[in-house]
C-alpha cells in the first residue's frame, strides 16, 4: 500500500560510507538523496515530533520513504499528514504473510549469504518478535531492491531499529536510528541495544539522560556515536490568544496527554479538588485517549467535580493547537514526577488566571 510521491532531481554525489560497504552490495544513482524512515506506525496520533521531522527533511529537498510496521489504527489523523509526499508502506504480517514470504524468498534468492546470516543472527534470540522483525525486514529489502535508497533511518529503539538493522544487515545499506523513552529502558535487552549501535552508523536520543545512559553499554571507541537532539515544538503554532472569553464564564485548565500512569493526570484531577475545596472556579479540559480514562472519569466521580472535567478523546493537532490558543491556563504533563510538582504549583498559584503561561508539549 502506498501513497503519491513527488520526486526530486537525482543526485550525482558520491557517498561518503560507500567505501565501507561489503563488496556484493552496490547503490542505484538513482537512490543518491533517498532515505527510507522506518517507523512503528504511521500515521501516528501521538508521533507528532515523527510527523514534524519528516515535513522538515522534505522542506530540505530530502526524498523519503516511509515504511510502517504497524498498520493504522484507526485513530484521528493530524491535517499535516496530509502534506507528507513520501510513499508510505506497510510492513505489518498481519493480512499480507503471502506477498512477505514472496519477499523474504527474493531477498535469499538475491542475496543467500546475507540472509542465511541474518537468519542465524534472528534464530539466536528466542522471541516471535525478533523473528517476525526479521520477516519485515526481509520483505523490506525486497522493497528497496526495486526503489534503492542512499540511508535507513528508524525511530524507536525497538523494534523499528530491529527491522532497520536486520535490513541492513540483508542489504548492506546504512542505518542510523533515534532512541526516545520506553523503548530504550523496557522494550531493548542490552546485549541488543549493544548491537544496534554498534552496526549504526549513528545513534539520536533526546535528553542527556538517555545518552549518558546509552554511553554506558558501549565500549570507549563507540560512546562518539551517540548524540542528544531534544524534540523541539514551534511555539508559534501555540501562542495564547486574550479574547477575554472563558467558556461558561471559568477559566480553563487544559492537558494534552495519553490516559496512562506516567502522565500523572490522577494528581491533577486531585489538585482539582483541592482547588474546588478553596473556592476557586475552573473547568479542567482533557485531551488524549488512553486505557485509564474509565478510571479517571471514576476518580473525577468519587472527588465530586465531574461537573467541572471534561474528557474530549483523542484529536488532531490542529484542534490541540487551537485549544492552546483559546486556554487562559494550560499545563501539560511531562511525567507523573512533574504532575506531583504542578499539583503544588496549582494549589499555589492557581489564582493568576489573567496571566498566560507557557505551554509545555507532553512526551507522549
Amino acid at each position: 500500500m502506498t501513497q503519491p510521491s513527488t520526486q526530486t532531481e537525482e543526485g550525482t554525489r558520491p557517498l561518503a560510507w560507500l567505501s565501507s560497504w561489503p563488496p556484493e552490495f552496490t547503490i542505484a544513482s538513482k537512490a543518491r538523496l533517498t532515505v527510507a524512515y522506518i517507523v512503528s506506525t504511521w500515521p501516528s496520533l501521538s508521533q507528532t515530533f515523527v510527523l514534524n521531522e519528516v515535513l522538515a527533511l522534505e522542506r530540505r529537498g530530502l526524498q523519503l520513504r516511509v515504511f510502517s510496521i504497524k498498520n493504522p489504527k484507526g485513530e484521528p489523523v493530524h491535517a499535516d499528514a496530509r502534506r507528507v509526499r513520501a510513499k508510505v508502506y506497510y510492513l505489518a504480517l498481519l493480512r499480507r504473510w503471502k506477498p512477505m514470504l514472496q519477499g523474504n524468498l527474493r531477498t535469499l534468492w538475491r542475496h543467500p549469504g546475507a540472509y542465511s546470516r541474518t537468519l542465524l543472527r534472528a534464530l539466536l534470540r528466542p522471541r516471535w518478535s525478533f523473528f517476525r522483525n526479521f520477516l519485515q525486514a526481509g520483505d523490506l529489502a525486497d522493497l528497496l531492491f526495486r526503489e534503492p535508497v542512499a540511508h535507513l533511518h528508524a525511530h524507536f529503539a525497538s523494534a523499528p531499529a530491529s527491522v532497520t538493522m536486520l535490513t541492513h544487515h540483508l542489504t548492506g545499506t546504512p542505518y542510523t536510528f533515534t532512541a526516545h523513552a520506553k523503548d530504550i529502558y523496557f522494550d531493548s535487552e542490552p546485549a541488543l541495544m549493544r548491537s544496534k549501535i554498534k552496526n549504526a552508523k549513528a545513534v539520536v536520543t533526546v535528553s542527556e539522560y538517555n545518552r549518558r545512559y546509552l554511553m554506558g553499554l558501549l565500549e570507549p571507541l563507540a560512546k562518539s556515536k551517540v548524540h542528544c537532539v531534544y524534540n523541539g515544538a514551534d511555539l508559534s503554532q501555540y501562542e495564547y490568544r486574550p479574547s477575554g472569553e472563558k467558556p461558561n464564564g471559568l477559566p480553563v485548565i487544559l492537558s494534552v496527554a495519553r490516559l496512562i500512569e506516567k502522565k500523572g493526570l490522577g494528581d491533577l484531577i486531585r489538585a482539582c479538588q483541592i482547588l474546588r475545596q478553596r473556592g476557586r472556579a475552573f473547568r479542567l479540559e482533557i485531551i488524549g485517549r488512553g486505557p485509564l480514562r474509565r478510571r479517571l472519569e471514576a476518580r473525577a466521580t468519587e472527588l465530586g467535580i465531574t461537573d467541572r472535567v471534561r474528557f474530549l478523546g483523542a484529536r488532531p493537532q490542529e484542534f490541540v493547537r487551537e485549544a492552546y490558543k483559546r486556554a487562559p491556563y494550560s499545563r501539560s504533563r511531562v511525567l507523573s514526577l512533574q504532575a506531583v510538582i504542578a499539583t503544588r504549583f496549582l494549589e499555589r498559584d492557581v489564582m493568576r488566571w489573567g496571566h498566560s503561561t507557557p505551554a509545555r508539549k507532553s512526551a507522549r
